[in-house]
């Protein structure tokens, strides 16, 4: 995936950890990529937003009426 500021700023090339970087995510441009900071946050929402995920969320009410929300996310594909 490529993130690039577009008229000024920076152009970056990001791939997801322990991948090849073979299967390209859409290409994002945007008038506030001025740093490498700006293109990371993007690239890392935008990758985090690609894939098949489950979440599993639980909950336990407890005598006292308490409420704990338990969260698990599994990834199924990558």
């Amino acid at each position: 995936m490529w993130i690039r500021g577009e008229q000024q700023g920076v152009s970056c090339q990001l791939k997801r950890a322990g991948t090849a970087g073979n299967v390209n995510a859409a290409d994002i441009s945007n008038q506030l990529i001025v740093d490498n900071q700006a293109a990371r946050t993007a690239g890392t929402v935008a990758l985090a937003e690609t894939g098949k995920k489950r979440v599993n969320i639980s909950a336990n009410v407890s005598d006292a009426g308490e409420i704990s929300i338990e969260q698990a996310i599994t990834v199924i594909e990558v």
